[in-house]
């Protein structure tokens, strides 16, 4: 996701180059164009930063996962499409096991460290088109586009034994992490709030 974001910054700036570059042609020919030039750079400059910060905002700071907030924009998007197309839309649930004791017997920092850890196993068995969450807490989620249960399934045991073979680090100490996990395909005109009730709800079983 940095890699995205760094790529986006560097495509902003040439963008800018370019219209900058663009208006020095046009007041050398004629300086009038002046006039109209600079406020158009001045217009795209703040626009990009604009639409870079709305971008920043969206993710979680502590996971680099998708904040809570943006789950009704990513996640209305993916139901709409589900529903136009008749497609499958699967959503994972992911509760980190004994969080708590952890942040009890190491400190908050390392709780940090062990919840960043998850996030990227979790983002490390999804695929390119899944959308990852931070839904709150140590809860973390996963929107499956094109998705049966059974394929979700598949991820989340893909993740489970990501978990299980690369252990959390802190100072030196390797701190073993487990999740909870639950899973729900969407139903016929159901919402998406509705699915992940199902899917919360099946991490207790």
């Amino acid at each position: 996701e940095s890699v995205v974001w760094r790529l986006r910054g560097i495509g902003y700036d040439l963008a800018i180059l370019c219209l900058g570059a663009m208006a020095a042609i046009s007041v050398v020919d004629d300086p009038w164009m002046a006039i109209l030039a600079v406020p158009a750079v001045l217009l795209v400059v703040a626009a990009c930063h604009a639409l870079g910060r709305v971008q920043v905002s969206s993710f979680d700071a502590k996971t680099r996962l998708l904040a809570p907030h943006a789950l009704s924009t990513w996640g209305g998007r993916e139901v709409d499409l589900a529903r136009r197309r008749g497609s499958p839309l699967t959503v994972v649930m992911t509760d980190i096991d004994w969080f708590r004791t952890v942040n009890n017997t190491y400190g908050h920092q390392a709780g940090d460290r062990v919840l960043a850890h998850v996030a990227r196993q979790l983002a490390a068995a999804s695929r390119s088109t899944d959308l990852a969450f931070r839904f709150g807490g140590e809860e973390l989620m996963l929107l499956l586009p094109d998705t049966t249960v059974e394929g979700g399934a598949a991820i989340a045991e893909r993740f489970r034994e990501l978990l299980r073979t690369s252990p959390a680090e802190w100072r030196g100490t390797a701190i073993e992490v487990t999740a909870s996990l639950g899973v729900a395909q969407r139903r016929a005109d159901e919402s998406l709030d509705e699915v992940m009730l199902r899917a919360d709800a099946a991490l207790l079983e």
